[in-house]
């Protein structure tokens, strides 16, 4: 269980004893005399909710500089709520935190997404009827408003020998719109392997493979195909009894990330802690450049990631190599395979996609480059470490009709399809 420091309120309560030294600190807080403007919304359709979880307002502004677009969970360690609203707002991120004193106080605050119930409810040993009573009383005050939920991903998957069965979560899972889970493979257990399809070498292979995915599908079955978020390690968080010292590397970490997207992953939320010595962010300096490039790779695609299914994860059955996982997305006409090599080896494979068999070439996403598709619909290309490729095809060029899995060969005319594919597409960096 998490255990911060109980130390912020009880040392601004002292110093607010003098109000000289209050003013003092109030103006180094606030650091303007007028709140902070508040930067307009986008469109939900574009918002991929990209957090951090757990962090004070004096680091928001190098999360926000890392891609990150909301805030999960406020704490009283963590300053004024007001003010911790208030920068949050000012640097143009969402917040997803507890209510208000006064749940009524919220409602209409553009940039609050949802209301969270307490963290991992089954770790802490909350009823199902506790929850389930909070959130009624809480859609009593906002039924527009979401109630955002997280387990811990351990317990989710230490079933049914663990202390909380599959009904639990179904039950638990009425209490919450959206579901959250939480599970650290490296960090957390030791078990690099887990995120390893490749198993070899040094990586203590084993068989069981408990990685944010798993956690999500395992969770989206228990709660009726309620929308999935996840939490990813990002740190080495120093935790007793662990035998791998040492935290995800920064390949790891966006293998993680998008092994919870390809899963159907609706949100990711960044775990960034280290409990000895004490750090609210111990996130080192190359998976921080990693994650800055894995956030601003998933933000300029949030709106074919939004484009899928809810309640089904849209996976690719792939006849490549077995250490490749994948999903797919329809918008505007363009279909996308989002394909990663989940294992810690490069791998240069011939992949088959489905329906794509009519195809000269599929571009692929932000490299500048193409592969060339034979008419089995197949290519070869190479991954490195955790390492992920888009392919997309060309806008008007789309393999198949609607949005059905697992995207069908094309039926609006094959012949005049053929004859579109032969024209080169353009080279796209978008």
């Amino acid at each position: 269980r998490l255990e911060f420091p109980k130390i912020a309120l009880d040392e601004y309560t002292g110093l607010l004893m003098e109000p000289v030294v209050a003013l003092v600190v109030i103006g180094l807080l606030a650091g303007l005399s007028s709140p902070p403007a508040v930067q307009a919304a986008p469109q939900p359709d574009n918002l991929f909710i990209i957090g951090a979880y757990l962090q004070p307002n004096y680091t928001m502004a190098s999360w926000k500089a890392m891609g990150i677009n909301t805030m999960v969970g406020y704490s009283t360690g963590n300053g004024n709520q007001g003010l911790w609203d208030s920068t949050a707002a000012s640097l143009g991120l969402y917040t997803i935190r507890a209510p208000s004193a006064n749940p009524a106080s919220d409602i209409n605050n553009p940039r609050l997404l949802a209301w969270a119930q307490p963290d991992e409810p089954d770790s802490n040993k909350l009823s199902t009827s506790s929850l389930v009573a909070t959130y009624n009383n809480l859609k009593k005050i906002d039924p527009n408003m979401p109630v955002y939920l997280n387990f811990s991903g351990f317990d989710v998957l230490d079933n049914p020998s663990g202390a909380y069965p599959k009904s639990y979560y179904q039950a638990a899972s009425q209490a919450g719109d959206w579901i959250s889970s939480d599970i650290y493979p490296v960090t957390g257990f030791g078990r690099p392997d887990w995120i390893d399809l490749a198993q070899t070498g040094a990586w203590n292979p084993g068989p069981t493979k408990w990685t944010a995915g798993v956690v999500a599908n395992t969770l989206r079955s228990y709660s009726g195909s309620k929308p999935q978020m996840v939490y990813i390690e990002t740190s080495y968080q120093a935790l007793y009894g662990v035998s791998n010292e040492r935290g995800p590397t920064a390949d790891e970490v966006r293998g993680e990330t998008w092994d919870a997207i390809i899963n159907g992953a609706r949100g990711v939320v960044y775990f960034p802690f280290c409990f000895g010595p004490w750090s609210q962010n111990a996130t080192p300096p190359d998976v921080t450049a990693g994650i800055t490039k894995t956030d601003a790779l998933i933000t300029s695609l949030a709106a074919v990631l939004n484009s899928g299914s809810k309640s089904d994860p849209q996976l690719i059955t792939l006849t490549g190599d077995k250490t490749l996982e994948g999903t797919w997305r329809k918008l505007n006409g363009e279909e996308y395979f989002i394909v990663l090599n989940f294992s810690h080896s490069t791998v240069t494979d011939t992949i088959t996609l489905p329906g794509v068999g009519s195809l000269k070439d599929l571009g692929v996403y932000q490299e500048n480059r193409d592969v060339a598709v034979s008419a089995k619909g197949t290519f070869s290309d190479t991954f490195g470490a955790y390492q992920t490729h888009i392919y997309e095809t060309a806008p008007g060029i789309s393999p198949g009709p609607g949005d059905s899995p697992p995207v069908p060969e094309p039926a609006i005319g094959g012949a005049l399809l053929a004859a579109a594919a032969l024209l080169k597409r353009p080279r796209r960096t978008h």
